[in-house]
């Protein structure tokens, strides 16, 4: 086999373990605080200042973390000491209504209590490629739920595919919206490394390249004598 062609498998199967990573996923807030480092946690104690009922469209938090809604009609509001959110899905992507969080920095860990959540999911850049998971597959009552990833992202999505359409009118327009409620969201750092670190290479794709270097380095000596 050319050398060239072995360099070349190697990136592939390097690729391909690196891709295969999920983001670790928690149900308990005592485990997750055992697993993270450096967690800032905001409690949502100060109401924000709100044209009406719905909050508005963008708001910040204490944290420096700014929530959007896209759509005008959605919840996006601070009150009473928790965040209210509130999604909807459309028949295609072009019209679901989303909440995103945008943290204003880097962070390898994401926590939160949620209620009235089991049917939102949560979407974003974990471990070096989009993952989304659905809260009811992680828990189907209302509690902590968090996650960590081995490379750092500074947004979460929170969307639902849930609800029904009107069968005539405005095809867009869904039956039925998915509001829930958040507290004490805590952002952090991944106990396993720094939040500007690259993806690791798996031990095994390490052990592959050093065995392809001693190849070479061999090859090279025969070639020689």
């Amino acid at each position: 086999m050319k050398p060239t062609r072995s360099l070349a498998l190697a990136a592939t199967l390097c690729t391909i373990a690196v891709s295969s990573a999920s983001a670790a996923t928690f149900t308990s807030a005592g485990a997750f605080a055992s697993a993270t480092t450096n967690i800032q946690t905001e409690t949502f104690d100060d109401n924000i200042a709100q044209p009406d009922l719905l909050g508005a469209p963008v708001i910040t938090f204490d944290n420096g973390t700014t929530s959007t809604a896209r759509d005008t009609q959605q919840f996006n509001r601070v009150t009473d000491g928790v965040f209210i959110g509130g999604t909807r899905a459309g028949r295609d992507d072009s019209f679901d209504d989303t909440i995103i969080f945008d943290f204003g920095r880097q962070v390898t860990a994401f926590g939160a209590d949620f209620i009235g959540a089991a049917e939102i999911m949560i979407s974003g850049m974990f471990d070096g490629q989009t993952q989304s998971f659905l809260l009811g597959d992680l828990r189907s009552d209302d509690g902590f739920v968090g996650l960590t990833s081995s490379t750092a992202f500074n947004t979460i999505t929170f969307s639902t595919d849930a609800g029904g359409f009107l069968p005539f009118g405005n095809p867009t327009v869904s039956l039925q919206a998915k509001n829930f409620r958040l507290d004490n969201l805590a952002l952090g750092d991944a106990a396993h490394g720094d939040p500007m670190s690259p993806v690791p290479l798996p031990a095994s794709a390490l052990m592959l390249l050093s065995a392809l270097g001693g190849f070479g380095a061999l090859r090279k000596i025969r070639q020689r004598s």
